[in-house]
């Protein structure tokens, strides 16, 4: 297999065509503060009535971290937080957005200059079937190749 995608105007390489493995951080809500002081804290998501527990938003940023983990430990290891606009009540924002942002505003938990140059979206997951099955696509949308690795985090 060769390290090209064909575009409209050619040729291009693939943006990451020596990552191998696949981290999937599949979101489970969206972060809606408007900073990221209380990723922390349930009424920064957007939850459902059935996700309105003490303690779910530090689940979230558990979830998060892991991830970010999985990722640092595997330099072969391509990052993708999946989810998309699921939830018409919380705006214009997709749950890997979110998930993105708080990994950001938490310096990638002391990993941002490992894993941040290889952490990405999908943003069209509306359930977790299809947040494994894009992230599977998108992975070889940007490596050229299906991963060998596979981890998905779990709440």
């Amino acid at each position: 297999m060769n390290n090209y995608v064909k575009y409209d105007q050619g040729y291009e390489e693939y943006p990451f065509p020596k990552l191998q493995n696949l981290v999937m951080v599949a979101g489970h809500s969206i972060y809606t503060s408007s900073s990221c002081e209380k990723v922390d804290k349930e009424d920064s998501w957007y939850l459902e009535s059935y996700q309105k527990n003490p303690g779910q938003a530090a689940t979230f940023l558990a979830h998060i971290k892991e991830g970010i983990e999985i990722a640092a430990r595997d330099d072969l290891a391509l990052l993708f937080f999946t989810g998309g606009e699921t939830r018409r009540n919380a705006g214009p924002r997709s749950e890997a957005q979110s998930y993105w942002a708080v990994a950001d505003s938490k310096g990638w938990f002391g990993n941002e200059e490992s894993v941040k140059s290889r952490a990405l979206t999908e943003e069209h997951a509306r359930d977790s079937f299809e947040n494994l099955l894009f992230s599977i696509c998108r992975f070889r949308e940007l490596t050229g190749s299906y991963p060998k690795i596979y981890n998905c985090c779990k709440l």
